[in-house]
């Protein structure tokens, strides 16, 4: 990599900086996932945030002990919601995801963005 900057003041001083990369390199983009599960704990989902690439999938699935939980939608994207207070065992989906930005709650345990909330990030 080179790097110049060009600075000219009265007197006629330069000074060059520029920036230009060597080819061939690979990209430091990740490769986001096809598909997350989105774990249903007591009093919290984990990840709280997680991403997955448009068209992916999204399964929340309900660990061992947790009880009386669902998973709705707080919009403006949104999926089928589960508005049943369920235990283990369940799991909710597979459902696929467009590009956007999914807030969802548990109703028992929270609200839009407070308490039991979690994101879902789809690019």
């Amino acid at each position: 990599m080179r790097l110049s900057l060009a600075i000219c003041a009265g007197a006629g001083i330069a000074v060059s900086l520029s920036c230009s990369g060597g080819g061939g390199g690979t990209s430091n983009t990740p490769t986001l996932p096809d598909s997350i599960q989105i774990l249903v704990s007591n009093n919290f989902f984990a990840p709280l945030v997680d991403t997955v690439a448009a068209g992916g999938k999204v399964v929340w699935v309900w660990t061992s002990g947790s009880v009386g939980h669902n998973i709705v939608s707080d919009g403006p994207q949104t999926f089928p919601p589960d508005s049943t207070l369920d235990n283990f065992p369940n799991s909710h989906g597979p459902f696929t995801l467009q590009a956007g930005v999914y807030n969802y709650h548990c109703t028992a345990h929270g609200q839009a963005g407070l308490g039991m909330a979690g994101t879902i990030v789809v690019r």
